[in-house]
């Protein structure tokens, strides 16, 4: 299904397979995948990365807001929240978000929303339990 390689794009086939799978199987490919390409996509807008705030969903209660993320660029679009119109997707590579955005995403008690699409949310993590399924992930395969 998903490719076993790096690839700047995906088929639409492949786009529609990955959005039909549910959120577990979302995370899996999500830590799988990130892993390989050495990079997490985001949505950046005009006022920096679309994130969902503590009122606009019950997940979000635990966080003081939520910044979701996806394995590869041409599956950013699958989620299309009204504040995300102008927004685009942008990457950031794997070590420094593991090395400076995951401590500070914790710090401020920022919960992070692993590959949504419009028709599941998927898995809310905090930042400490992703830098574990990354590390665990990571020792899995090496």
């Amino acid at each position: 299904m998903f490719p076993e390689t790096i690839t700047t794009t995906l088929s639409s086939a492949i786009v529609k397979q990955a959005a039909s799978l549910d959120a577990s199987q979302r995370q899996e490919l999500f830590l799988h995948y990130v892993e390989k390409a050495g990079q997490i996509w985001m949505k950046q807008g005009r006022d920096g990365y679309v994130m969902i705030a503590p009122d606009q969903a019950e997940a979000v209660a635990d966080f003081s807001a939520i910044l979701p993320l996806w394995p590869h660029k041409d599956l950013v679009h699958l989620w299309a929240p009204a504040n995300s119109q102008d927004s685009e997707p942008a990457n950031v590579s794997l070590d420094d978000f593991c090395e400076t955005w995951l401590p500070g995403l914790q710090k401020n008690n920022i919960g992070l929303l692993l590959f949504p699409t419009d028709e599941d949310a998927g898995v809310v993590l905090s930042a400490d339990e992703l830098s574990d399924s990354l590390f665990e992930s990571d020792n899995k395969r090496g």
